[in-house]
């Protein structure tokens, strides 16, 4: 291990991996959805252009409404009466909306040159997974716990304090919350440290 160094405020700590995942599977499935609720609006409403799709995205049932109202026969005529002279049924497209909607809900998009969405490289609930040292505390904090490694690693080739005597309890008890044990050493829990209240 090279020598610790205090790490500049902003360094990445830790990435929750496992969120990150499970988040990356979410906008590929809302994004799969949104771009299946275009297909099904244009069956309904027709030709949707890049606007028309952003408008659909962001407006949802609300968007569907007016643009069905505006090809409305009879504007003074009741709903039932012109969708059934348009000879229109939009309850699958506001059942589709209604189970499906959820899935692309908090996801940035673009459109590309086809109409189809992407999503945007950056996604607030990626970052949210994402901590960073953001206090000079947990970047002494940080510089302390691999100082501690260090010493540790050199008094265990000295045979000073064996790995093999060390332990989860030992560990907690000497080094509190900073430092964990990890197959047969002691590490920084730079997890903790990049999520815990104690250290910021």
């Amino acid at each position: 291990m090279e020598n610790a160094k205090l790490k500049p405020i902003g360094t990445l700590l830790f990435e929750d991996v496992k969120s990150i995942e499970k988040e990356e599977k979410r906008i590929k499935t809302g994004t799969d959805r949104l771009n299946s609720f275009v297909e099904v609006a244009q069956g309904l409403l027709g030709p949707l252009d890049n606007e028309q799709r952003h408008e659909l995205w962001k407006r949802g049932r609300k968007f569907i409404e007016e643009q069905i109202k505006s090809q409305y026969p009879f504007p003074n005529g009741s709903d039932k009466f012109n969708l059934e002279a348009l000879g229109m049924d939009p309850e699958p497209l506001y059942k589709f909306y209604r189970d499906h909607g959820q899935y692309w809900h908090g996801i940035n998009f673009r459109i590309d040159e086809e109409g189809i969405f992407i999503p945007e490289e950056k996604q607030s609930g990626i970052e949210t997974h994402k901590y960073f040292i953001e206090t000079e505390r947990q970047q002494k904090i940080l510089y302390l716990a691999e100082k501690f490694q260090q010493l540790f690693e050199q008094a265990d080739e000295l045979k000073a304090v064996p790995s093999s005597e060390l332990d989860r309890r030992t560990c907690k008890l000497l080094l509190g919350e900073m430092m964990k044990y990890e197959k047969g050493t002691i590490v920084p829990d730079v997890e903790r440290i990049a999520m815990d209240k104690q250290f910021k």
